[in-house]
């Protein structure tokens, strides 16, 4: 088995422009995955980028596995580009 980690924030769009190898590495590391594994984490950071890979996956028929916030962003990626519902985001708990 090869592992290969990708920075989720290197597939967002401002990445293109602040570091386009950065952002080019990136994909053409998730483009060429047979399988992707989105794991969690904390806040907002690289959200767009686990979004996009998401997306990647769906649309290419590439098996993916989403834990804690990955399977969040596996929901509210199809929400949004599939059922259409625009709005949906992540929401902060309230203590």
């Amino acid at each position: 088995m090869d592992l290969s980690l990708v920075c989720a924030e290197d597939l967002e769009e401002n990445t293109r422009i602040v570091s386009p190898d950065a952002f080019h590495q990136a994909w053409l590391t998730l483009s060429s995955s047979n399988a992707v594994v989105v794991p969690g984490g904390f806040g907002q950071r690289g959200v767009d980028g686990k979004l996009a890979a998401i997306r990647f996956c769906r649309e290419r028929g590439v098996p993916f596995l989403g834990l804690c916030l990955g399977l969040q962003c596996a929901v509210i990626e199809f929400s949004r580009n599939v059922l259409g519902w625009k709005v949906s985001h992540l929401l902060k708990k309230r203590q």
